[in-house]
């Protein structure tokens, strides 16, 4: 058998571009190759690297999934020049040679400070692994064991590390309770101060928790359930009322950022959980809840089932999250599409019609008095 001229000429041509290849590129240049890493020892994907000055002229490549890259220029000193949306630009004088080019560490002009808490007594979480990564232009993260920046919590959970990447970063925590996974978006400027970031053991099967977080003001929001009580009425879970039909608030807070807790351990029937702004309940309240910023997370026996994000105000003093109905062994959620149900006016604590208790009005014990 013998190779046709076709076959034997793209031999050709691929063996004489190996050769380029391994002997330099045109005008004398060489093949320099590296890693991009950030001040975490992280590589980092997405990066520009620009070669100016030289003999050259300017040469630009962008950083592979790894972090690494291939750049092809004339032997010389080049000013080295470094971007990325979510790091700080950096540059450096480099000697271009064949072979191994080491570049500066990237930094990202981010600075994180808030803490790891368990959900069910508001005690910090110590000595916790946190990995976080930044969205990628397609709006995906990498997932865990990768990362782009880590932070271990402090003795009494909390959270402080500089030099982060900027915008939304998707984080997972290693707690007594298993993996945690939160978001949080990083400042470009300043410091970024999330509330407590709550972390839970699962709920039992059939159980939900609800995990509510907000910022340093108002003092004081509350969690409100309401839900079948067995006997064709419903009940009503708060702080005045923190256990009834297998519901319990589980944690009250008081001063400010939560977690405020509730469990529902559900049977057959619709559980309504509204957020009241106990500091403002005019009816100017829900401006209050949506510039905290306020969250609510909602758990099942199996881990995460939605984060909810208070929306802009409307005239009201209580935010109406979601109804979670229960059927046997499944259940459906009405949030409008994850958005809420929307703000109402409740006339105090005990509005039973506001909250759907079913029944005639109640009358809430003030805060810190107790039977």
């Amino acid at each position: 058998m013998t190779l046709s001229t076709r076959a034997l000429a793209l031999g050709l041509v691929a063996a004489l571009t190996l050769t380029a290849c391994d002997s330099g590129g045109a005008n004398g240049s060489v093949t320099a190759t590296g890693t991009v890493l950030n001040t975490f020892d992280r590589p980092v994907d997405g990066a520009t690297l620009t070669l100016t000055g030289g003999t050259g002229g300017p040469a630009s490549v962008t950083t592979t999934a790894t972090g690494t890259f291939l750049v092809q220029a004339p032997p010389g000193t080049y000013t080295l020049t470094l971007s990325h949306p979510n790091y700080t630009t950096a540059s450096a004088s480099v000697t271009v040679s064949e072979g191994a080019l080491t570049t500066p560490r990237l930094t990202g002009p981010g600075t994180l400070v808030t803490s790891l808490v368990n959900a069910l007594n508001g005690e910090g979480i110590p000595n916790s692994s946190i990995l976080c990564a930044y969205r990628r232009p397609d709006g995906s993260y990498l997932a865990p064991p990768a990362f782009d920046f880590s932070v271990t919590t402090s003795a009494t959970g909390a959270v402080s590390v500089t030099g982060t990447p900027f915008g939304a970063m998707q984080c997972t925590a290693t707690t007594p309770f298993g993996a945690q996974t939160f978001t949080v978006d990083i400042g470009q400027t300043g410091t970024t101060t999330p509330p407590p970031i709550p972390a839970t053991p699962l709920p039992a099967t059939g159980e939900f928790r609800v995990v509510l977080s907000w910022g340093q003001t108002p003092d004081d929001l509350d969690s409100h359930v309401t839900g079948p009580n067995g006997s064709g009425g419903r009940f009503h879970v708060y702080y005045s009322n923190e256990s009834e039909a297998g519901t319990t608030l589980d944690l009250d807070d008081t001063n400010g950022e939560g977690p405020e807790t509730i469990t529902i351990d559900a049977n057959s029937g619709m559980y309504r959980y509204s957020v009241h702004n106990y500091d403002d309940q005019s009816a100017a309240g829900a401006q209050g809840i949506a510039a905290s910023p306020t969250t609510v997370r909602l758990f099942g026996s199996t881990g995460l089932i939605k984060t909810y994000t208070a929306p802009a105000a409307t005239a009201g003093n209580t935010w109406r999250v979601f109804e979670l109905t229960v059927t046997g062994t499944t259940f459906t959620l009405s949030d409008a599409a994850g958005v809420g149900l929307g703000y109402v006016t409740a006339s105090g604590s005990g509005d039973a019609t506001t909250f759907l208790t079913g029944g005639p009005g109640e009358t809430p014990m003030p805060k810190g008095i107790e039977l």
